[in-house]
């Protein structure tokens, strides 16, 4: 007969295996600037990466050596993950660093001093590690009162000084400081500012007054100004370059003040002041600007009143008016009968006081007031003048005691002596000379072109 054999087969699928992997560090304990190698291997791994400490795609196996820095003693943690078909094993590591204390000072590599003016000048410092800078200064070693400290760490910083002294030697010192307190000072060094400005300075304080426009100012200390120079226009815009259609005046260095006497009444003037250097560079600008007004210039005396035919004489002359007012003629004064012996007008004409000293160049009302009183006696005022001199306290009271808020006639017993009006006689007579020695030196200078 037959047999059958029934077999019972059961099967089994096959298991995929799983990664593995080491990580070692030698030694796992160091100092800051030493190093430390890291040792690892792997199975049924494909790759294997680098995080925490250490970064990048690794081989699944091998070594590399760190050396890792620290400021502080720290643990620092370096781990790999390997990763094959089986799945991902990760391994780390632990290395302590232990800080080491920095005892080394840093060190200056350069000090420069450059774009040095009359009034700055720029130093710059660089160094062999990262540090904050500190720099003093002063007029010498002993006095280093100014301090700068750069605001971050780094190993060049530069200063830029400013608001010195022109043509000054100035000390100098800086010092370097480390993250770890290290520090080194240099030696005391020097630097000198030059003594020439970019351009001249200006003139300060100008000013204008009447009596035409008189200009004033005050000049500053510099060597090198060579000229002032004005430029004067009717337009209202600034001048801020010299423009040479528009300048009235070149004056030597240390001129204080210019009489603009070509102008008109009514007029707004703009005036621009300029100074100029030893090689024609010119400062900045100063403006000012003067409208005239309507007071009276007295350039020459009034012509006095024709006298009687009993005898005396006459001056010619005139005034120039800026404003809108002419001085009132007096009244016709009687002429003294004798010459040779003065006496005291005879007319009621009357004047306000005088009040205040009058010298060459004198302007205003109490000009023609005194000009109108000389002109009451021909013995007191004889011929063409065209200016006057000083009428100093003494001459003013006499002039006021004639003239002034009194009728002129002959004076009493208490009035005035023949001697006081023969001391007022010889002090008119020695101002009439000033003066006509003064349009000598005045008609000189116009001819040479000085003013």
């Amino acid at each position: 007969s037959a047999y059958s054999t029934i077999v019972n087969v059961t099967t089994q699928s096959a298991t995929t295996p799983t990664p593995t992997a080491t990580l070692s560090a030698n030694p796992t304990s160091i100092t800051t600037g030493s190093s430390t190698t890291l040792i690892w291997s792997s199975t049924n791994a494909t790759s294997c990466t680098a995080s925490n400490a250490w970064t990048g795609t690794k081989a699944t196996s091998g070594s590399q050596t760190l050396s890792p820095t620290t400021t502080t003693t720290t643990t620092t943690t370096y781990t790999l993950s390997c990763t094959g078909a089986g799945g991902t094993t990760t391994k780390s590591v632990t290395v302590t660093v232990t800080a080491t204390a920095d005892t080394t000072a840093p060190t200056i590599s350069s000090r420069v001093v450059s774009n040095t003016t009359a009034t700055a000048t720029r130093i710059t410092v660089t160094s062999n590690e990262s540090v904050t800078t500190t720099l003093r200064y002063g007029l010498t070693g002993t006095t280093l009162t100014t301090t700068i400290t750069s605001s971050t760490q780094g190993t060049t910083h530069a200063f830029t000084l400013e608001n010195l002294a022109r043509r000054t030697t100035y000390a100098y010192q800086v010092t370097l400081r480390d993250a770890a307190g290290n520090t080194t000072t240099s030696s005391i060094t020097t630097f000198t500012t030059s003594a020439r400005f970019p351009k001249p300075p200006k003139v300060e304080n100008l000013s204008a007054t009447a009596g035409s426009v008189i200009l004033t100012w005050t000049n500053p200390t510099y060597e090198y100004t060579q000229t002032i120079r004005i430029y004067r226009r009717t337009i209202d815009t600034i001048l801020d370059t010299p423009d040479a259609t528009s300048r009235i005046a070149t004056l030597p260095a240390g001129t204080t003040t210019y009489t603009d006497t070509t102008t008109s009444q009514g007029t707004t003037y703009h005036y621009t002041i300029f100074t100029y250097d030893d090689q024609s560079i010119y400062s900045d600008p100063v403006h000012i600007a003067f409208t005239t007004g309507t007071d009276t210039v007295v350039v020459n005396p009034p012509t006095p009143p024709t006298p009687p035919s009993t005898g005396g004489g006459s001056s010619g002359g005139s005034v120039v008016t800026t404003g809108g007012s002419t001085p009132t003629t007096p009244t016709t004064p009687t002429t003294p009968t004798t010459p040779t012996t003065p006496t005291t007008p005879t007319s009621t004409t009357t004047y306000p006081p005088l009040t205040r000293p009058l010298g060459l160049g004198s302007r205003g009302d109490d000009v023609t007031t005194l000009q109108q009183m000389l002109a009451q006696d021909p013995t007191i005022y004889q011929g063409e003048i065209t200016g006057y001199g000083a009428v100093g306290p003494s001459t003013r009271a006499q002039l006021n005691t004639l003239y002034a808020g009194t009728t002129t006639t002959p004076p009493t017993a208490s009035g005035l002596t023949p001697e006081k009006r023969a001391l007022i006689l010889d002090q008119i007579r020695l101002l009439q000379e000033q003066v006509k020695l003064l349009l000598q030196q005045l008609t000189l200078l116009l001819q040479r072109g000085v003013v």
